[in-house]
């Protein structure tokens, strides 16, 4: 929870350094912000997630998957201003 008077470039900031090591990250894209995987690990999740690596394409989903996916996009707070 933060106060009325909170800089957000500043709490962007401490979340993006409190994350520095870990396999995901905060980035930037147009004026918003993004909790992405990084890159390098691409390839460890899709084989653990399926057991086989895929080299290209979109992971096969279920609906279930589609709506929880769908879900956590739809209330992702993911603004900066």
């Amino acid at each position: 929870m933060v106060g009325q008077r909170c800089n957000l470039d500043d709490l962007h900031a401490d979340i993006v350094d409190e994350l520095r090591g870990r396999p995901y990250d905060i980035i930037s894209v147009a004026s918003c912000s993004q909790f992405r995987t990084q890159s390098h690990f691409a390839g460890t999740i899709r084989t653990a997630g399926s057991g086989v690596l895929r080299d290209s394409g979109a992971p096969e989903l279920t609906p279930t998957d589609l709506l929880a996916l769908t879900a956590i996009a739809y209330l992702q707070p993911a603004i900066w201003a």
